[in-house]
């Protein structure tokens, strides 16, 4: 992959975040962010509405490989200098349903909360990303 497209609505708070984190990290090789709203993805990407009701990302590379739901998540990590590593834990079965939640810890919480998270064994991040917020993780 040379360039992955990154759609996102862009009347959606997360994925306006989301958005705005991106285009302040590194990547590994060209983004262009393009709004679910811009007309210009009709033209461009015909058949990108089928894909558009699962999630507030979408994430489709030069080669023509289209990246929704979770592995929107993972596919947008995979393309950033700092976050490669993560995109291949998040992308394990363990992790695939937590990929948004995940996402969003990282793209909050910043590199501090990254190098703590990466810590965890994969049972207890797993445990930290499914209960945010509880007190006791698993043994």
């Amino acid at each position: 992959m040379k360039k992955l497209y990154v759609f996102y609505d862009a009347q959606d708070d997360f994925a306006l975040r989301s958005y705005a984190w991106l285009v302040a990290q590194p990547p590994l090789w060209p983004l262009e962010f393009i709004p679910f709203q811009a007309s210009e993805r009709m033209a461009r990407f015909q058949g990108i509405d089928d894909f558009r009701r699962r999630g507030p990302l979408l994430g489709v590379g030069d080669e023509g490989g289209v990246y929704a739901g979770p592995n929107a998540f993972i596919i947008c990590l995979y393309a950033l200098k700092d976050y490669q590593e993560w995109s291949y834990r998040l992308s394990a079965p363990m992790f695939l349903p937590l990929a948004r939640r995940a996402f969003e810890l990282l793209s909050t919480q910043g590199r501090k909360f990254s190098r703590q998270m990466e810590r965890l064994d994969d049972p207890k991040l797993a445990w930290l990303l499914e209960y945010p917020g509880s007190s006791s993780a698993p043994g």
